[in-house]
């Protein structure tokens, strides 16, 4: 079950998912801390590295070069 901050921010992002949205940022190797940061200038929901981490744990975790 999504947090409250999952369904707000899945909210503010309108057509895309959290999901499509950290995925396809990490497909590209972007580091959890940028992909944090553009939550925050999408959606205006702060939002940690870590929970984004514990959120998507089958997404990669190695941080960009």
């Amino acid at each position: 079950m999504p947090t409250p901050t999952q369904q707000l921010i899945e909210l503010k992002l309108g057509d895309e998912s959290l999901e499509q949205f950290v995925r396809s940022r990490r497909a590209t190797k972007t580091a959890w801390r940028h992909i944090a940061r553009d939550v925050h200038e999408a959606t205006g929901v702060d939002v940690t590295l870590e929970s984004l981490r514990s959120w998507f744990p089958d997404v990669p975790t190695e941080a960009a070069s």
